[in-house]
């Protein structure tokens, strides 16, 4: 099982991506007792915290060190069956199947993306490149933790066989895990506020064009199934949107994010970047 964790040191170069040190101190305070594992507590502290971005590095670097710091002792697919349990399909599309699952004692952490078709290389670099980078500034990216390379799954309907034993392997993508969220397409069709409908579709257009105004963004696939609706607050809130210098606040309950980058394009260091160019 080779890894890619979305604070790696190390330009991938096949991705072309290139990120912070790995695990930074303040990354481990937040996470790390006396051992090399993390905190159980403190991950299921930290995973509610949706608006604080080193939250969501902390928690990368903390699961995929996990895998560097002992591949000397233990094999790839041994620490990855260590730590990641109770395998589930939650979803299934053109580009692969999504798998929820428990790291350690924490639920709701992770979402697993994997494909037999697809080669989901594209979509980690566009998490890594883009909607990470973004997530800093507005919350409407899933974010994406990682991605390995480990054996495929051999029934799609029942994934536990996940990393097992033979030579082929298949790009994972470790996306963050939208808790409390329903599609746009479900969330229209359950719900009589005009004002709640219209600021999500405001909020998925201003994040686009600015993820685009940063990084020549476009997603190529932006419907209501690739937009989840996060419950957030019975409060109402203000989100902050800067797009062609004028900041735009757009009152919301919840909030849209968009998934499902496989099919995205983006330009990194002046070259164009898509799932044809991986």
């Amino acid at each position: 099982m080779d890894i890619i964790k979305a604070s790696s040191a190390k330009e991938i170069s096949q991705l072309g991506v290139i990120h912070m040190s790995a695990c930074p101190p303040h990354y481990q305070n937040l996470l790390y007792e006396k051992s090399e594992t993390p905190d159980g507590d403190k991950l299921e502290s930290l995973k509610g915290k949706i608006f604080n971005y080193n939250n969501l590095e902390a928690i990368s670097c903390a699961v995929f060190s996990l895998f560097y710091h002992k591949l000397d002792y233990y094999s790839n697919n041994f620490l990855f069956r260590q730590y990641i349990h109770n395998m589930k399909k939650i979803g299934e599309g053109v580009n692969g199947i999504v798998i929820s699952v428990d790291f350690e004692n924490t639920r709701n952490l992770f979402l697993l993306k994997g494909s037999t078709k697809e080669d989901l290389s594209h979509e980690l670099s566009v998490g890594l490149n883009v909607a990470n980078l973004t997530r800093r500034e507005i919350p409407n990216f899933a974010f994406v933790y990682g991605g390995f390379d480990c054996e495929p799954f051999i029934d799609s309907d029942n994934p536990i066989n996940i990393c097992g034993i033979g030579e082929d392997k298949i790009k994972y993508v470790m996306y963050e895990y939208i808790d409390s969220s329903v599609t746009l397409a479900e969330f229209i069709a359950t719900n009589s506020r005009i004002e709640d409908v219209i600021s999500l579709y405001i909020q998925a257009i201003l994040s686009v064009l600015y993820a685009n105004q940063r990084f020549k963004f476009t997603h190529y696939d932006l419907h209501d199934q690739n937009v989840l609706v996060r419950d957030v607050s019975q409060d109402s809130f203000q989100i902050k949107y800067s797009y062609k210098s004028i900041d735009y606040y757009v009152k919301s309950w919840n909030i849209a994010t968009i998934i499902d980058y496989g099919l995205s394009y983006y330009e990194k260091d002046g070259e164009s970047r898509t799932s044809h160019t991986v």
